[in-house]
């Protein structure tokens, strides 16, 4: 007689993320973001990803700033599109703001406090361990989604300069 064996794989993300409350577009929000801050966000991509039960995947932008000297890099995700919200808790969240840094080597609540100071910001604070069960696969298909994304980028760059 066959047995079944089922695997559950914990993933604990080494992200930390921001919850924004802001009811702008996510394209003008970055420009507001990058006008108060200084940074540099833009589009990286439209990240996929398949809710449980459901088979067809949801999309949502992504915009990322990465800061090569610092070693530093931001994500911030749209949390909903037309159709479908990623995280329903805490209720009203408009982005993640996804840290992807050292904490030991960068200042995460001047971050923090950097963009709850920025115009239309309703509020910000740090989401670790409230978005539920879901978070788990989420980030684990967000990593994916950046690692192919990254991987993409560089094969279309050598193939640029082999052009030139």
């Amino acid at each position: 007689m066959a047995k079944k064996l089922s695997l559950n794989v914990l993933y604990k993300p080494e992200y930390r993320v921001i919850g924004v409350f802001c009811p702008v577009k996510d394209y003008r929000f970055c420009w507001m973001v990058n006008e108060s801050l200084g940074y540099s966000f833009n589009h990286f991509g439209i990240f996929p990803t398949v809710f449980q039960g459901e088979t067809n995947p949801h999309y949502f932008n992504v915009f990322e700033n990465y800061n090569e000297l610092l070693n530093l890099r931001l994500f911030i995700v749209n949390n909903r599109n037309s159709t479908r919200i990623i995280f329903q808790t805490p209720p009203l969240l408009d982005y993640l703001l996804i840290i992807d840094a050292n904490e030991s080597r960068h200042n995460l609540n001047k971050i923090l406090s950097d963009i709850r100071s920025v115009n239309s910001v309703n509020a910000a604070y740090f989401l670790d361990n409230q978005l539920g069960k879901q978070s788990d696969q989420v980030f684990y298909d967000f990593e994916l989604f950046v690692a192919e994304t990254d991987n993409a980028s560089r094969i279309k760059q050598v193939k640029f300069n082999e052009a030139i």
